[in-house]
């Protein structure tokens, strides 16, 4: 039976419907390491790093194959020894079908439904971005999040996620899920309050349900943040949003016609500290 990986979260691996019992924070160092990586050999020097960075100890080649050992009595079962975790010249490589693992399958899920959300087939996109929205239990990497080989892998994905939510809240607009979108927008936007391409939606979402003063109390609150905040105005999508919503632009109360009619902001680049 085979092994899934699940990353979008605490580490868990699972064989079937069993959690493969991981004893050690250095296991789960190993295998996430190993993991970002797959079928892709990753250095001695660089697993070493990962476990133990500038202090490594006395003899960390070994310990370092103690670690890979206890990995192996837990993956490999009924499969050759290295099967799974193979040895090679340099280090030790995760053998696996790149699907098993969550990140790789929530990528793969992202993009193709934002490429239908492109090709204005929001039925297929919304399923699609909800399978892939749907495999998060948690921060990404949240094992090591801290750790200086995790770090820049966590944030991409984290951004990922939020332009992923982005893109799945197009695609229930285009469906005329507004009312039902509203409660999910809003709480995206309390935890993102930067993010003017969600903001956005949720003005549009609120305007859609008859709620034009709440859309314009939205952009209001949006302004104070990013002049608050980082010491900007809203962008010009978000602005001609507002002024659309006050002249109760006819563009906007049709689904799917306002997401193609009506430029929403782009997510912005995330800046990282």
């Amino acid at each position: 039976m085979r092994l899934e990986y699940r990353i979008l979260g605490p580490l868990e691996v699972r064989r079937g419907t069993d959690v493969v019992p991981l004893a050690s924070g250095n296991q789960r160092k190993v295998l996430l390491a190993l993991a970002l990586e797959p079928n892709r050999s990753v250095s001695g020097e660089q697993l070493i790093d990962a476990l133990w960075g500038e202090r490594p100890p006395a003899r960390a080649k070994n310990a370092l194959q103690v670690h890979v050992s206890a990995l192996r009595d837990l993956l490999e079962v009924g499969v050759d020894r290295g099967a799974v975790l193979a040895t090679t010249p340099t280090g030790y490589q995760l053998n696996v079908p790149e699907e098993t693992i969550d990140s790789r399958r929530f990528e793969r899920l992202a993009a193709e439904g934002r490429a239908a959300l492109f090709a204005e087939d929001a039925e297929l996109a919304a399923r699609l971005l909800s399978e892939a929205v749907d495999l998060w239990r948690g921060p990404a990497l949240v094992d090591v999040v801290y750790a200086e080989f995790a770090a820049h892998e966590a944030a991409r994905l984290e951004e990922l996620r939020l332009s992923t939510f982005e893109d799945l809240a197009d695609a229930k607009l285009a469906l005329g899920g507004h009312e039902q979108l509203i409660p999910r927008l809003q709480a995206f936007v309390a935890s993102q309050p930067l993010r003017e391409r969600a903001r956005a939606q949720l003005m549009l979402a609120l305007y859609r349900d008859g709620r034009q003063s709440d859309a314009l109390a939205e952009y209001r609150a949006a302004r104070d943040t990013l002049v608050e905040e980082i010491g900007i105005e809203p962008g010009p999508a978000l602005q001609a949003l507002e002024r659309a919503i006050l002249v109760q632009d006819e563009n906007l109360a049709a689904a799917g016609a306002a997401e193609r009619r009506v430029e929403l902001p782009a997510a912005p680049t995330p800046l990282l500290g």
